[in-house]
């Protein structure tokens, strides 16, 4: 009786171990860098393709540069340099 009780409960052990995960395979550690730790990544801004925001202005025309689009959320970074000082009106996009 006494080694019946002993072999259920050496059972229920083993049934408990086996659920849970394997110490002999541990998971593979991450190589992603958390999005708070990732290092800004420095341009040139010669180095940038400039885009034209109104080309019939021609050399008076603003333009922007695509600095950065999420491949997640396409969220997209852009940098506009002006010829000349301008005051952009308060908008939403």
């Amino acid at each position: 009786m006494k080694l019946s009780k002993t072999l259920a409960a050496g059972a229920v052990l083993v049934a408990l171990l086996s659920s849970l995960p394997s110490a002999a395979t541990p998971a593979a550690p991450s190589t992603a860098i958390p999005a708070a730790m990732e290092l800004p990544e420095l341009k040139n801004p010669r180095d940038l393709k400039w885009e034209k925001t109104i080309p019939s202005a021609g050399k008076n025309s603003p333009e922007y540069a695509i600095l950065h689009v999420n491949p997640k959320t396409n969220l997209t970074l852009l940098m506009f340099r002006t010829p000349m000082a301008v005051q952009i009106k308060p908008h939403t996009h």
